[in-house]
């Protein structure tokens, strides 16, 4: 029999075989719950005409989702949901690749750090890095467009208002799709729709609470975590949508008429009440179509069709300039 040579693994292999054991062997039930999160992408279809990259955002980990012939002059910086404490990048990745191509622009999806091993404010901080990142790639911040669902919906605003209390350039617009708002978890519909909602409910929400802020001192009617008792004045155009038989609905309504109210000008659809989706439509002008798929416009104007199929509110308007011709190429 030959001798056996001891063979030195790579710390890739290591880390590699620790994934596996802890698939199999979860170390606790946060560990275990996470991994059942990161199978939610398996229910979404791949996007066609879609590619994707890892990519280093200002030291936050991110995937780059870029659908052929993207207006890559813009971008969307998409947040994904999971109350800080579930899922990551890569279970919003299909999803972020299905909004590139309908917005005609590329998406970074970020991976921010979560709770409980990293408390708030860590999550608004990388996507602050991330923003400030794209501005060092050349984006004009008026061309980036902050987006997220659930906790990524609240991070979307909440990286606006930061922004402006700091007097920086804000982003173009916001999409806030089913947001967070309010940590005081104390809507009607929490109780109300929680026969109907079958993803949250009030002792999940409980639980991503004290993950998130518990230990902190902040409270839960603290402005910075409080989207419904934050000062929205000044926000670019924002979009918030929501599902009617959602837990969140209520308060998503509340922040919605906020929203309106800030604003004289303001955009207002309401739809079937489905879980929250929001499509965007554009009607090209005469001419090559694979060429106006290049550029897409998001707002409320005469050549455009926007629907909700949910309850849904919009002040401003939000645009992308139409090209007659395909963008070029920016990759970071």
């Amino acid at each position: 029999m030959s001798e056996q040579t001891a063979v030195e693994l790579s710390p890739e292999a290591i880390h590699f075989a620790e994934w596996l054991a802890t698939g199999a062997n979860p170390p606790s039930e946060l560990e275990a719950a996470r991994i059942q999160a990161e199978q939610v992408h398996l229910a979404a279809r791949e996007p066609e005409g879609v590619t994707y990259r890892e990519v280093d955002a200002g030291g936050v980990p991110g995937i780059w989702c870029e659908p052929v012939y993207a207006n890559t002059d813009y971008v969307l910086l998409h947040s994904h949901a999971g109350g800080s404490v579930l899922a990551s990048a890569p279970v919003d990745r299909k999803l972020a690749g299905h909004i590139a191509k309908a917005a005609g622009a590329p998406v970074l999806v970020l991976d921010f750090r979560r709770a409980p091993e990293h408390k708030y404010p860590a999550q608004v901080d990388d996507a602050e890095a991330a923003f400030n990142w794209l501005l060092s790639e050349g984006y004009a911040p008026g061309n980036i467009i902050t987006i997220g669902h659930s906790i990524g919906g609240f991070i979307a605003v909440a990286l606006a208002l930061r922004l402006r209390d700091k007097k920086q350039p804000l982003p173009g617009a916001i999409v806030s799709i089913s947001p967070w708002c309010d940590l005081e978890i104390a809507n009607e519909t929490i109780t109300t729709n929680a026969g109907t909602d079958k993803i949250l409910s009030k002792e999940l929400l409980e639980f991503f609470r004290e993950a998130w802020i518990g230990g902190t001192g902040i409270e839960v009617t603290d402005t910075r975590i409080n989207l419904n008792r934050a000062d929205l004045s000044g926000l670019p155009p924002t979009l918030v949508s929501w599902g009617t038989y959602e837990v969140l609905a209520g308060e998503d309504e509340e922040f919605a008429a906020r929203i309106q109210g800030r604003r004289n000008r303001h955009h207002d659809r309401g739809g079937p009440r489905r879980p929250a989706l929001v499509r965007l439509r554009c009607r090209p002008d005469s001419g090559d179509r694979r060429r106006h798929r290049t550029d897409r416009r998001l707002g409320p104007r005469e050549d455009q069709d926007l629907t909700w199929r949910t309850g849904a509110a919009c002040s401003g308007g939000l645009s992308m300039d139409r090209r007659s011709t395909p963008a070029r190429s920016r990759r970071p």
